[in-house]
C-alpha cells in the first residue's frame, strides 16, 4: 500500500493529478482488499488524494481525506507523509481564506 502511495506522490508532485489519484485509490483498495488495520501505513495515499481534492477545488472531500490520514499513528513516524500533510493542509486553508491558520 506504502508503495503504491509514494509512486502517487510521484506522480502528484511531477504534475499528474489523475494518475496520482488513481494510484492513491488503488492503494487504498489493497488496504480494503486484504482488510489492513488502520494503524498501519503511513497514509501517504490519503494524503495525495487530499492533495487532488484541494487542486480540484473540492475542499469538503479533501479535509475528509486528511482526517482520515490524521487517524493514522504511522503518519506521524514517517516525515514525508508528515510534510507532504502540512502542505496540503496549509493549502487547503488558503483556499478557504484563512492565510494566518495555514502559517
Amino acid at each position: 500500500e506504502d508503495a503504491l502511495g509514494h509512486l502517487a506522490l510521484l506522480d502528484y508532485l511531477d504534475g499528474r493529478p489523475s494518475a496520482a489519484e488513481n494510484r492513491a485509490l488503488a492503494a487504498t483498495a489493497l488496504r480494503r482488499r486484504f482488510s489492513l488495520p488502520a494503524g498501519c501505513g503511513s497514509g501517504i495515499a490519503l494524503v495525495v488524494l487530499a492533495a487532488v481534492a484541494v487542486e480540484r477545488d473540492e475542499l469538503e472531500r479533501a479535509e475528509a481525506w486528511l482526517d482520515a490520514a490524521d487517524g493514522g499513528e504511522q503518519a506521524v513516524r514517517d516525515p514525508v507523509c508528515a510534510g507532504f500533510g502540512a502542505t496540503t493542509r496549509a493549502r487547503l486553508l488558503l483556499a478557504r481564506g484563512r492565510p494566518r491558520a495555514a502559517l
